[in-house]
Order: C-alpha cells, then structure tokens, then sequence
C-alpha cells in the first residue's frame, strides 16, 4: 500500500513554514482506496506575504481545521502505507508537524523528484507545474498542496513504468557534465569518465576537483593516457568533504564497476565472530568469513585481524583456544589461561559460562555514533552514520533542520553498504588527530 502526500506551506523556510492545505491519495493493488483534500487553519495569522506565497487567504483559512484536528483520520487512513512526496521539503514539513502533535513518522524512501532525476527525466529539481509542462502532461493542476492525484499519476507512469531509456544520455542526480575545466571547483568531490558509448570507465575522488581531474589529462604516464584517450565526457558530484569522496567513490566502483578501476573491483568478505553449542554442550566462538551480504555483526574485514580479538579475548576471560577456532590439535590448547576444559579438568558449565559473557561483550562494544563534516555549501552540513559498529551511509541536513533523534538523520541518509573498503576510509579518518565522534541522539 502507497500513499502519495501534497501539501502546501506558508513559507519556503523550515523554521517558519507551517502546513495550510494537504492532499492524500491511498492505492493499494493499483486501486484508489482513500482520496482527500484539506486545507488547514494556521497557528499564526498569515502575513500579506504569506498569503500570496501560499495562494490562501485569512479568510478561507480562519474556518478551517488545526493540523492536530486531522490527526485521527490521518491515521486511519495512511496506516502502514508507503509515503511518497514530490520532494524532500514537503517531507522535511510533513515530519516537523507531525512530530510537534507527538506522532513520530518514519522516512520516506520514495520523493518523486530524486526519483525523476535519477532515472534522468529530470535534470535538476523543479516545481510540480514545470514538471507537468516538461512532461508535456496535459493536466489541471488543483490549488497548491491538493495535487496528490497528480504525484500518483507520474509515479505510476514515469517511475513505476520503463520510461528511464532517456537517463543513459543524461547526468546521474545532483551530478554535473564538464564542459570546461576552468570552471572546474575547487572543492572536494567523485567525478566520473564517460566513453563514447556513455558507460563509465572511470570513477575518482578528488579534494579539488580542478586539479584532480587536469592532472589526468596532463600526466605521460601510459594508464593515464590511456584512460583520456578513451574519454569522451565526464561528470562530476561535489561532497563538501574529503571522507565522504572516499565513502561515494568506493560505493560507485563497486557498483558501476568501471573499466579502469582495478583496485577496488573485487569484493572482500568480511569476517565474523560467531558462537554455537557443540556436540558435547560446549560453547564454541568461532571465526566465519561471510558469504552473503549481512554485514550486521561483521567485526573485521580480514581473518587475522579477527584471529587476534579471539586472542584476546582468550586472555581476557580464560578461554581456550581450540574453542575459540584458533587452534585445532587433540588434547591441551596452548592458551595461556586456559583453565582444562580442553582436557577435562575444568566443567563445560563453567567454561560456558565464561565464553557466553565474552562473546556478549563483543556485541555490547559496538558503537553508534555520527561524524560532522563540512557539507557542499554554507547553508547545510554534512555527517556519516555508524550504527552498532556498522556503517550506515551518509547525508547533508540544513543547518535551520534541528536533529533529536537518530529518525532525523535517517530522513536525510544516502544508504550505502558496509565494506572493506567503507571500514577502512572511516578507520583512517578515525585516527586523524582531533577527529570527534557524536554519540547518537
């Protein structure tokens, strides 16, 4: 079930805009089950301003419904549905009044407008009516905010529906085409290598984009002549930070997985700490190299690495070492602490004991917590999400959008997986001196 939401507020700035009309439309197996329209008496009398931005008067409004008098029927009818907006602004509202009424709300991971640009329908974001103009649409729009029907309409056809051909001879979302190199910033950012046949051959990051990307076409080297003379346009996306370039660089090779990038094209499994009870009710905490792409309880991305936390673990809590999968001889162990149970001098209960509580604090020693970058422009910055030791991904908020829970970083997050190569970029920049890390609120 999926529910498209419009709505129309009094000010195009986060602090000040409130909601003063919505819409909804509820589809579920490709029927409409629920369609309304409501317009919404504000906290504060509009401004002359207000009203002409908003396009509804005092009048009009002063006999309506407060937001928190729709609450009920709101949550009749959007139950668990999917929430789809035209774009993140009416999200950003959306959640901002509901929770101000006490009604959390989850992220949506669906805004048409990123949709349009990714599929390379659009180039850049827009309003409702130049869309419908760009798309050609011959549709009356109704009065801002009561144009759910019309998100319905163009999610069905131009997101839903294979209409994405158009998106190979256009830009990826937010990413810019080359045409100069001087106009080139010299900001951090990923920039992309195009060939004739616009497949991308090349992925790199840069902490100036300028620079970096001249520097290829100006070396002798062979690889790099090699890779210009395959060239035929490039792209660009700016980050604002360089741990975020390195994060996006490493996401896109791995996804795109580009002619000339060779370091980074092989997947490394990551290596997990895992208990079982054996045959004989002995509790066993083994290394396992994973072959699936759960990387929830990874702990390390390579198997020595892992080897030595079970080590020491072994010292810490008197565990063996043939239990633990680090040695696999008959008889004693050669674990310094070993207490026998190896050999039968020590009980499996109090041997399991012991293992279960080290194996616990494994788990309760991972970290959540978020780094503050520098985002692309003044106005936003940026953060990396870590959540139980895993990296979640990374966003930029608006600096007017206050964060109070880890729900507001999810509303802004680009996901991305956790990899080897994730693991160290983050780990590098950990060890940078005066690197803070934010608890999560």
């Amino acid at each position: 079930m999926i529910a498209f939401l419009d709505i129309q507020t009094t000010s195009n700035n986060y602090k000040l805009a409130s909601i003063v009309a919505f819409s909804v439309v509820v589809i579920d197996d490709d029927r409409i089950i629920h369609s309304i329209e409501r317009t919404v008496k504000p906290l504060n009398v509009l401004s002359s301003m207000e009203e002409r931005s908003s396009g509804y008067s005092n009048s009009e409004l002063r006999s309506q419904n407060c937001f928190a008098d729709y609450f009920a029927e709101l949550v009749e009818i959007l139950g668990d549905a999917v929430v789809i907006f035209f774009d993140k602004f009416s999200e950003m509202i959306w959640r901002k009044s509901l929770r101000e009424i006490g009604f959390p709300v989850n992220k949506s991971q669906q805004i048409i407008q990123e949709l349009l640009i990714r599929r390379g329908i659009l180039n850049q974001k827009t309003s409702l009516d130049s869309l419908c103009n760009l798309l050609k649409k011959d549709t009356s729009l109704n009065r801002l905010g009561l144009n759910a029907n019309v998100l319905a309409a163009i999610y069905t056809e131009y997101v839903l529906a294979d209409n994405g051909s158009e998106a190979i001879n256009q830009p990826f979302a937010d990413y810019k085409v080359v045409t100069d190199f001087d106009n080139l910033p010299k900001n951090p950012g990923v920039y992309y290598f195009f060939d004739s046949e616009k497949a991308v051959i090349y992925v790199g990051k840069a902490i100036n984009l300028k620079e970096r990307i001249k520097a290829h076409f100006s070396s002798k080297i062979q690889f790099e002549l090699t890779l210009t003379e395959s060239t035929f346009s490039i792209e660009y996306k700016e980050t604002g930070n360089e741990l975020i370039s390195l994060l996006l660089e490493s996401a896109e090779i791995a996804r795109l997985k580009p002619l000339y990038n060779t370091q980074q094209i092989e997947d490394i499994l990551p290596w997990t700490i895992e208990s079982r009870i054996d045959k004989k009710g002995i509790f066993r905490i083994f290394p396992k190299e994973k072959s699936y792409s759960d990387n929830y309880h990874s702990i390390s991305f390579n198997r020595d690495s892992v080897i030595t936390k079970l080590k020491n673990l072994a010292l810490q809590f008197s565990l063996c070492y043939r239990f633990l999968g680090i040695e696999r001889t008959s008889g004693s162990c050669s674990s310094p602490l070993c207490k026998g149970v190896c050999t039968g001098m020590e009980t499996r209960e109090a041997y399991n004991k012991r293992a279960q509580k080290a194996f616990d604090s494994l788990q309760s020693n991972k970290e959540s917590y978020f780094l503050k970058l520098s985002g692309r422009v003044k106005s936003e910055e940026a953060f990396v999400l870590v959540k139980d030791g895993v990296y979640e991904g990374f966003g930029f908020i608006p600096l007017e959008y206050p964060v109070r829970s880890i729900a507001d970083f999810e509303a802004f997050i680009e996901p991305y997986d956790n990899t080897y190569f994730t693991n160290r970029s983050i780990h590098q920049y950990l060890n940078k001196k005066g690197i803070v890390k934010y608890n999560l609120p």
